[in-house]
């Protein structure tokens, strides 16, 4: 091949990756991600659309939405306008997903407190989460044990960190939640009958609320039904 023939090829394949249909399909990179929100937020079931004029989310305290699939920008970022959005408007939040999330199980998790909403990402893939299972998010400055069944061993999980939950052997059992005090003194903050649902995996946030006297818990629930067998023809 000759010298101007490499560079017409070479020229070609510049303006191959230059050229707009390129730049469109990394721009049309799409993800498949849920939406939840807890806490104590003023705002009731607050409604956001992947896109300026898209079609609106509903987002629920402690309901988890159905899979929704939406195109990054960028191919990194999900973005979320509030109602009432004009086209020079940033979006009202995003959240940066990573390459390696583009097929994960993703949820998007917004909470709020008296400072305002957060928008977290998880990827219950790296999770591992199994069904029936509990994974425990401890949001509060101090540790907490989580005793699943009436004389079973706790699970100590530290401030600022997670931990996971078997399914207990039982399909219900008395689950309590303690705190150690200032004193050093265990206290119960919470006390409930957790029921073993192996179509779902639950999350249990434990966080504090202004003016509550005792940690708040909030168990939110993600269930993965599978889909129904397509009825075959005669």
């Amino acid at each position: 091949m000759s010298t101007f023939h490499r560079l017409l090829l070479l020229a070609s394949l510049l303006l191959l990756l230059g050229s707009p249909s390129v730049a469109q399909e990394e721009a049309t990179v799409s993800v498949i991600y849920r939406i939840t929100s807890f806490g104590a937020g003023a705002i009731q079931s607050p409604t956001y659309s992947n896109t300026r004029a898209g079609a609106r989310i509903k987002v629920s305290k402690m309901h988890v939405t159905n899979p929704i699939e939406a195109k990054l920008r960028e191919g990194t970022f999900l973005d979320f306008f509030g109602e009432d959005t004009a086209p020079e408007d940033p979006p009202a939040f995003s959240v940066k997903v990573s390459p390696g999330s583009l097929r994960g199980d993703l949820l998007v998790l917004l909470i709020y407190s008296g400072k305002g909403m957060k928008p977290i990402l998880l990827d219950l893939k790296k999770i591992d989460l199994p069904r029936g299972g509990q994974y425990v998010f401890n949001l509060l400055p101090v540790a907490v044990a989580v005793q699943c069944g009436e004389g079973a061993k706790p699970k100590f999980i530290q401030p600022g960190k997670t931990g996971s939950i078997a399914a207990p052997a039982e399909d219900k059992v008395l689950q309590t939640l303690f705190y150690a005090d200032e004193n050093g003194k265990s206290q119960k903050f919470s006390s409930s009958i957790y029921f073993k649902d192996k179509e779902s995996r639950q999350l249990v946030f434990c966080y504090g609320a202004k003016g509550a006297k005792l940690p708040k818990v909030a168990p939110i629930a993600i269930y993965d039904r599978k889909k129904p067998a397509p009825e075959l023809g005669n």
